[in-house]
């Protein structure tokens, strides 16, 4: 587990609250401030997990020239990361492809995200509400969207069998005890497990079959260990 410092910035979550919250990562590198935190929300059949980023953490940490096409890249590959956890090992191991070819078709969809559908997220810091713009995209399942319309924030929001479309997020004002976030010395709980809507897939979504067919991206800014030198 990565030893990191205490989260510089405030959260965000759910308004409502869920029967099962927890935190469920932290973006972080070793003996430094975190720059993403993610609460995940589930009731057994639905899942969504609300990532906060704060924007100066974010801007130093990946300095950063255009922060909503990194925030598309990053939302994109955070939906596969959990398209592909919600796939079981038999249909990934079907496609010995499958990892590089979803990567460099998430990649291709961030590029593209000012194409993508566009909803309204409302959003309380406990002093204001705000109504902001928010770009979602959709695959194998999952739903994704982001918002950079905020002062100090950005935030990603992630959905399974749910939906994020006019999300109503709210600042958290104590996290330890809602989420088990310790702002000041911030660990991942030993059991940060959340109630699953349902069990991995036994085939390869759809989605997956048309990244294969797309075939490898020239543009892609991925690195692959066959391409290092």
């Amino acid at each position: 587990m990565i030893e990191c410092e205490a989260v510089e910035f405030e959260v965000y979550g759910l308004a409502e609250q869920w029967p099962a919250e927890a935190l469920t990562m932290i973006d972080a590198e070793a003996r430094q401030p975190p720059w993403g935190v993610t609460l995940g929300h589930s009731d057994g059949n639905r899942l969504i997990e609300v990532t906060t980023y704060g924007r100066m953490r974010y801007l130093r940490a990946w300095r950063s020239d255009d922060p909503a096409a990194d925030l598309a890249f990053a939302a994109t590959h955070g939906q596969i990361n959990r398209s592909i956890a919600t796939t079981s090992r038999q249909a990934i191991d079907s496609a010995p492809d499958l990892i590089r070819r979803v990567s460099e078709y998430a990649e291709r969809q961030a590029r593209n995200y000012q194409t993508w559908p566009q909803t309204t997220w409302e959003v309380d810091d406990g002093t204001t509400t705000r109504h902001v713009r928010a770009y979602t995209n959709s695959f194998a399942g999952w739903q994704a969207g982001f918002t950079a319309d905020l002062p100090e924030h950005y935030i990603v929001a992630y959905a399974l069998a749910a939906s994020i479309a006019e999300l109503s997020l709210t600042l958290i004002a104590d996290p330890d005890s809602r989420y088990g976030l310790d702002r000041a010395r911030p660990r991942l709980p030993p059991d940060r497990s959340l109630d699953f809507p349902w069990d991995s897939a036994e085939r390869l979504h759809a989605d997956h079959l048309a990244a294969l067919a797309f075939g490898p991206d020239p543009d892609s800014r991925i690195i692959w260990p066959t391409q290092q030198t």
